[in-house]
């Protein structure tokens, strides 16, 4: 229990239409932590004061053991680690950004602690470790990984949800715990900056791509709720040669086309790199990933604006442009999907991206390159040679 005073805090909140005032007392370490003007550095100079009450510099510890090895405030470090001994994990993370960062003054104060609490073998082993998994040299255990990943049990095995932290490289197991990964949420590998390098072991190699009614099964993704993993249906716009362009039928992911309100082109977004360094291993065995052809992909200056398509890029899944929405997609019934979703083509200017209303209509003027709330539907190139005719209602190209 907080001993520290109770604030008055007073609202309006408009009932039956009129404004009523309601007070009320609340902790000034409820206040710490809600209030949004006290980031962390400014919780950091709270910290140094001793006026960060216990149960905020607890709660936010971590951030503010990064922040000051960032700001390169040495004489924080020994205020903020509590009396046990930081855990190798955290340690090794805060003298890489000393490294990362140039902040000479904490590098040196971690050192000595390092030197005080942990035997040089005992590092030494650890750091050979993370080498190793990193390079994938050895298999991560069970307990690696569920500090890694945030887990669901389901009956089937276990679903991957999300991750606990950022790290440069994931390898995502056939089992964990010995129950099989029957599900991993794509959706919580983006916009982390740089992007992760995902390869990923499946429980089984899977089969060739099937044709089933109008679309071809290739790939999966999981549901909702961290729910098994569903096969992705695909359908055919064209067939080229030995090659056939797919379009899938609903929707991967919800995500910005871009994280940050930027001028971004097709070739510099997120979402392109997502798409193809994150989603692809994820979702695509090796050996379907070997069915997708790489592509050269040029997206044309915007048809109404002008807004400039940018510099040609060499990818396997990529976003259709407004002209290929246009005209492989004969109407607006053909592009509907009960969802806004976006194309790679950039709209009113380079900070907007078109899309396709829920309805079907194609939106040149597009919206913010950071908009969260559309979807992703990928389109493909892959080899023909082991698919059945073209379904009917494709279009030849």
């Amino acid at each position: 229990m907080s001993r520290k005073q109770e604030k008055p805090v007073q609202f309006l909140l408009p009932l039956g239409g009129v404004a009523v005032n309601h007070c009320f007392s609340v902790s000034e370490d409820e206040l710490e932590e809600n209030r949004p003007e006290d980031h962390v550095p400014v919780l950091l100079e709270k910290a140094l004061s001793g006026s960060l009450s216990a149960r905020s510099l607890s709660r936010h510890r971590t951030a503010l053991l990064r922040e000051a090895v960032r700001s390169d405030r040495a004489e924080a470090l020994p205020v903020l680690i509590p009396g046990r001994r930081l855990s190798l994990e955290l340690f090794a993370e805060l003298f890489a950004l000393a490294s990362e960062f140039s902040s000479p003054d904490a590098r040196a104060w971690l050192l000595e602690y390092r030197a005080a609490h942990y035997h040089s073998d005992e590092f030494d082993a650890f750091e050979q470790r993370q080498l190793d998994l990193e390079l994938g040299l050895t298999e991560p255990d069970a307990a690696y990984l569920r500090k890694l990943f945030r887990l669901r049990y389901v009956r089937s095995g276990v679903c991957i949800c999300g991750i606990r932290t950022v790290q440069r490289v994931y390898e995502i197991p056939a089992a964990i715990g010995g129950k099989p990964v029957v599900g991993v949420n794509v959706a919580a590998f983006y916009a982390l900056d740089p992007l992760p390098r995902i390869r990923r072991i499946f429980t089984e190699s899977g089969s060739p791509e099937q044709a089933q009614g109008e679309g071809i099964l290739l790939g999966r993704i999981t549901g909702k709720q961290g729910s098994a993993e569903t096969p992705l249906r695909w359908r055919v716009l064209c067939r080229k040669e030995d090659r056939l362009l797919l379009l899938c039928e609903g929707s991967v992911a919800v995500l910005p086309y871009h994280p940050d309100l930027l001028e971004v082109t097709w070739e510099s977004c997120a979402l392109r790199r997502w798409l193809n360094t994150v989603f692809l291993p994820l979702s695509f065995t090796p050996e379907e990933q070997e069915r997708i052809l790489p592509t050269a992909v040029s997206t044309p200056d915007n048809p109404v604006f002008g807004s400039r398509g940018g510099e040609q890029s060499q990818d396997r899944l990529f976003l259709l442009s407004v002209e290929e929405a246009s005209g492989m997609l004969a109407d607006d019934i053909s592009r509907s999907s009960g969802f806004w979703w976006w194309l790679r083509t950039p709209g009113f200017d380079n900070s907007f991206a078109a899309s396709v209303t829920p309805d079907g209509a194609v939106v040149r003027i597009g919206s913010f390159v950071d908009t969260d709330v559309y979807a992703v539907r990928p389109a493909m190139w892959i080899r023909a040679d082991r698919c059945r005719q073209n379904p009917p209602g494709s279009a030849e190209k």
